[in-house]
C-alpha cells in the first residue's frame, strides 16, 4: 500500500515538537520485510546526535511478548506448561495466600490473572538492581486486591517470576537464554537484556525525562539497572532488529526459513487470556483483552496484538496486524510521552486505509487527564494539611529505619530541623500535614506526585511504625514498615 509520507513524516516532527520528544525510531513490516524505517530527531540532545535504524533503545515492557515466546519454546520442548502450577517448577515459590501459591501458571502469570497489582515500588530502585531470587522470595509479602484469576490485574513481577522459572528449568539465565534462542537465531545482533547491554552500546540513545516545571522542556535522565527484574521489561534493542521480531510474529513463528516457536504455542501466545475489565473510553477500540505478554484487543475493526513500554528515559510501543500481515514498532528516549501512541495508530490508519483520525488531539487529552488527576489527588492532600496540629513527640523520635519484609526498609533523618524520607535511593521532605501524618513528593521524578506517610505509637508511646500508601491499586490500603 502506499503511504503518503510527506504527510506521515510531518505528523511525526509535529508530535516530537508538541510532545517534547528528542527522538523518535520508526519501522513498519509487512510480512517479513521491513518496508520502511526512519529516525527523527536526535539520540543525544546535547551533541546534536541523530540517531539511525542501530541506535539502542531500551524497550521496556515490549519485553514481555518476548518472555512468553521464550516460555513457548520450553512449551514445544516439553520442558514447560502453560498450565501446570509453577510451584512445580519452582518448589519455593509462594504468594500471599495458600489458594494462589498452589494454583497460579505461567498462563496466569503471562496474562495478569494473577489477582497481585503492580508492587512496583518493592523493584523500582535508584541505587541499583535486587537479584531476581530475592524479588521473587519478597513476593509472599505483598498483598493481592482481587482472587487469582478474578480480574486483569498488571504486575511486572510475575513476568520477572516466569524469567526465573526459564532459568530454574534450564540452567541457563534469563539474559543468556533469550540470546541463544530468540536475538541470535532473528539476527538481533545490537540487542541485549541487561542494563550493561545499553550503557556500554556505542550506538544508543541518551535518557531523557520531562522538567517537573511547566516549561514543557526535558532534561537528561539515568538509566535504570532493574537487571534482577529481567523477563518484565530489560531488553534494549533497535529498530532494525524489532523489525524482525515483529516479522516472525506476523509469520507464525518463523523468519526467513528458521522456525523460532511453533505455530501452536504462538497462537496461545496471541490469544485473549483476560479480560481487561473497563468501559470502553476509545470508540475505536471497543474491547481489550491480554493474551500472554500481548495485548489484544480489536483496533477498527480489526484484530489488533500491541504492547506500551515505559522505563527512566524511554517510551516504546508495538503493534501488529496479522489479518493485513503489518507490524509498526516505535522507539523513543524520553518518558511520559504519548506521542509514539498518536504516531502508531496513524500509520495504522494510513496502512489499513482508514478515515483519519485526530490521534493527536486524543493522546493530548489523555495525557492531560492524567496530569489533572494527579493534580487532583495532589491538592486533596495539601487540602488535608492542619497548620495548628503539631506531632505528638519531638520529631528526632520520628527518625530511624522501618523495615516491610516485602518493600525492604525505609530511613527516615532529621536534618536542619526537618524530616527526610529515603527510599531505594530516592528521598524527600516529609512535609507535616496533620499530627503524626505527612506527606512527600518521594516518587515525583518528572511530576509532583504527593503520598501520605503516617507514623503511629506502641502501647509504650514510642514510635513504631510507618504507614506510606504505595500502591494505589490497594484502594487506600497502606504499606506497614515496623520499625528496627
Amino acid at each position: 500500500m502506499n503511504l503518503d509520507l510527506k504527510k506521515l513524516e510531518d505528523f511525526v516532527t509535529a508530535q516530537m515538537a508538541d510532545f517534547n520528544v528528542p527522538s523518535m525510531s520508526i519501522t513498519v513490516v509487512q510480512g517479513e520485510d521491513a518496508i520502511y524505517t526512519k529516525c527523527f530527531g536526535y539520540k543525544d540532545l546535547e551533541n546534536q546526535l541523530p540517531p539511525d535504524e542501530n541506535t539502542v533503545y531500551a524497550i521496556a515492557s515490549l519485553t514481555k511478548a518476548m518472555a512468553a515466546t521464550c516460555v513457548g519454546i520450553l512449551v514445544d520442548e516439553g520442558k514447560l506448561s502453560w498450565d501446570v502450577p509453577v510451584i512445580n517448577y519452582l518448589p519455593e515459590f509462594r504468594m500471599y495466600d495458600e489458594f494462589a501459591t498452589k494454583n497460579i501458571t505461567l498462563r496466569d502469570m503471562l496474562s495478569h490473572n494473577t489477582g497481585l497489582p503492580r508492587h512496583d515500588a518493592t523493584w523500582y530502585n535508584k541505587e541499583g538492581s535486587d537479584t531476581t531470587k530475592n524479588l521473587v522470595e519478597r513476593i509472599r509479602y505483598l498483598k493481592p486486591n482481587k482472587s487469582s484469576r478474578s480480574l486483569y490485574e498488571y504486575n511486572n513481577l510475575m513476568f520477572a517470576t516466569a524469567g526465573y522459572v526459564i532459568e530454574r528449568v534450564t540452567g541457563t539465565p534469563w539474559d543468556k537464554f533469550i540470546g541463544e534462542r530468540l536475538f541470535s537465531p532473528l539476527g538481533m545482533s545490537n540487542s541485549s537484556a541487561v542494563a550493561a547491554g545499553l550503557m556500554e552500546a556505542k550506538n544508543k540513545a541518551l535518557p531523557y525525562k520531562p522538567c517537573k516545571d511547566s516549561s514543557n522542556n526535558v532534561a537528561l535522565s539515568e538509566y535504570l539497572n532493574f537487571d534482577g527484574m529481567g523477563a518484565c521489561g530489560t531488553v534494549n534493542s533497535t529498530v532494525s532488529d524489532m523489525a524482525k521480531w515483529a516479522s516472525m510474529n506476523l509469520m507464525g513463528g518463523t523468519y526467513k526459513g528458521k522456525t523460532i516457536i511453533s505455530k501452536k504455542a504462538l497462537k496461545e501466545i496471541h490469544t485473549p487470556n483476560a479480560v481487561q475489565r473497563a468501559i470502553p473510553t476509545i470508540p475505536e477500540i471497543p474491547i481489550v483483552c491480554y493474551g500472554l505478554g500481548w495485548g489484544a484487543r480489536v483496533y477498527r475493526g480489526h484484530y489488533n496484538l500491541a504492547h506500551s513500554g515505559g522505563i527512566d528515559g524511554f517510551s516504546t510501543y508495538i503493534s501488529l496486524l496479522p489479518e493485513s500481515n503489518v507490524g509498526i514498532v516505535v522507539l523513543t528516549n524520553v518518558v511520559g510521552t504519548n506521542a509514539h501512541f498518536a504516531v502508531a495508530n496513524t500509520f495504522k490508519d494510513y496502512m489499513l486505509g482508514l478515515p483519519e483520525k485526530d490521534w493527536a488531539a486524543h493522546m493530548k487529552t489523555e495525557r492531560q487527564k492524567m496530569i489533572d488527576e494527579t493534580t487532583k489527588r495532589n491538592q486533596a492532600i495539601i487540602a488535608a494539611r492542619k497548620p495548628d496540629t503539631a506531632p505528638q513527640k519531638p520529631l528526632e523520635n520520628y527518625a530511624g529505619t522501618y523495615e516491610h519484609k516485602g518493600y525492604g526498609k525505609v530511613k527516615v533523618e532529621l536534618k536542619n530541623g526537618k524530616l527526610y524520607i529515603a527510599f531505594n535511593g530516592m528521598s524527600g521532605e516529609l512535609n507535616h500535614n496533620n499530627y503524626d501524618t505527612f506527606d512527600t513528593d518521594l516518587f515525583g521524578d518528572t511530576v509532583t506526585l504527593l503520598i501520605p506517610v503516617r507514623f503511629f505509637l506502641d502501647k509504650e508511646g514510642n514510635v513504631s511504625e510507618l504507614h506510606a500508601e504505595l500502591e494505589a491499586a490497594m484502594g487506600g490500603e497502606l504499606t506497614v514498615f515496623v520499625k528496627v
